[in-house]
């Protein structure tokens, strides 16, 4: 079993694929506070009695239930795994193998038995995430801190990170050493090696990460170390302080606004695109028009309303035949908001998780296409 914390897109463009086999989804409200999770396990049990019942009544194979219940079985008797949870647990079980992720946004238990993985509420965790990273850059120190929206922020190991810039500075040539922290110059040259240390240390940690990484530096540590980052995930707000005389806490508390504004500042963005776009008649509204232009890779991005719950049987030429939403009944079919998502992310669109009022959206979805159809 793999767990992780956070779905990266390319790891879930392969839980999208489509294969005749069987594919169990299961999200489960949990909590990070250990004692509160029994009530999960107690749903998680009820969950494996209905997949019995379920895949019997449909005869699938003894000897694959056996293999998908044993992977279940196993997990509610883990008892360190069950200690350390976020707000939703996403279990991913076919007869071969299960993958689990610990998800920081809320979404309601649910089972689901398809050929295929439903995903759906997994794609809030691509669009906005609430886990981040905080740089904490001074002369002194350098700390990459992961923080989390209901669990203590910590402090990365990196290899390779170096202490300080001393620590730098006498990996350097002898000239270099005897330099004078007291000169313009030579400082400079001291900041440049140490940021270039640390953006090589970060580097093949955070490269193509989601997660935004806010800097708490004070200048003129904070300009040089922008100078030489080539991360996609550092924001351009940062927080220009010491950090060396904070807790991993307080930073991580001055660090939410910035994240606050760093989603609000794109979410405002978002909306003067589609103005624009609409005017050019680049909006598609329609599910099944979105599936088709998403399957030519015309969509460059993809907003959802995250209360949707749209379904649809797929065929083998793709196209979609959508059916009523039932909490109440197991449904083997396809969401029709993963499959066009799934193509949209495949051919290097975004995909946005958003609520209907902020968008005026009339119905499930809205598309801009790269150019006018």
């Amino acid at each position: 079993m793999s767990t992780f914390h956070l779905p990266k897109i390319d790891k879930l463009l392969l839980f999208c694929e489509r294969k005749k086999e069987i594919r169990i989804t299961i999200y489960l409200e949990t909590s990070t506070h250990c004692e509160e999770n029994h009530q999960a396990v107690i749903q998680l049990r009820k969950f494996i009695s209905d997949i019995e019942v379920e895949l019997k009544k449909h005869r699938v194979e003894d000897a694959r239930i056996n293999r998908i219940t044993h992977y279940l079985r196993a997990l509610c008797e883990d008892t360190g795994f069950w200690l350390f949870q976020s707000r939703t647990l996403a279990i991913l079980v076919s007869p071969h193998e299960m993958t689990t992720f610990r998800m920081t946004s809320r979404a309601p238990s649910l089972l689901t038995i398809s050929d295929r993985f439903y995903l759906k509420p997994m794609l809030r965790e691509i669009t906005f995430p609430h886990c981040f990273y905080v740089l904490a850059l001074t002369e002194n120190e350098a700390r990459l801190i992961e923080c989390y929206p209901s669990a203590p922020p910590v402090v990365i190991d990196l290899e390779g990170m170096p202490r300080n810039a001393r620590h730098v500075l006498r990996k350097l040539s002898v000239r270099a050493r005897k330099c004078r922290f007291s000169s313009g110059t030579q400082k400079k040259t001291r900041l440049y090696h140490y940021t270039k240390a640390v953006e090589k240390a970060l580097r093949p940690y955070l490269e193509g990460s989601d997660q935004p990484m806010v800097l708490a530096s004070p200048e003129p540590l904070n300009a040089q170390y922008r100078e030489v980052n080539t991360l996609d995930n550092l924001l351009v707000e940062g927080i220009v302080i010491n950090p060396d005389v904070f807790t991993e806490c307080e930073l991580m508390k001055l660090a939410r606004p910035v994240i606050t504004r760093h989603y609000q500042s794109t979410m405002q963005k978002l909306k003067h695109l589609i103005e624009k776009r609409r005017d050019q008649q680049r909006i598609i509204e329609c599910e099944t028009a979105a599936h088709h232009a998403a399957g030519k890779g015309a969509i460059s991005e993809l907003l959802i309303s995250i209360d949707c719950h749209a379904l649809a049987h797929t065929g083998e030429a793709g196209e979609l035949t959508p059916e009523q939403f039932s909490k109440d009944v197991f449904f083997y079919s396809l969401g029709v908001i993963d499959e066009i998502a799934k193509k949209v992310l495949a051919t290097g669109g975004r995909v946005w998780l958003v609520h209907k009022h902020e968008f005026f959206m009339e119905g499930n979805i809205i598309a801009v296409t790269r150019h006018t159809l």
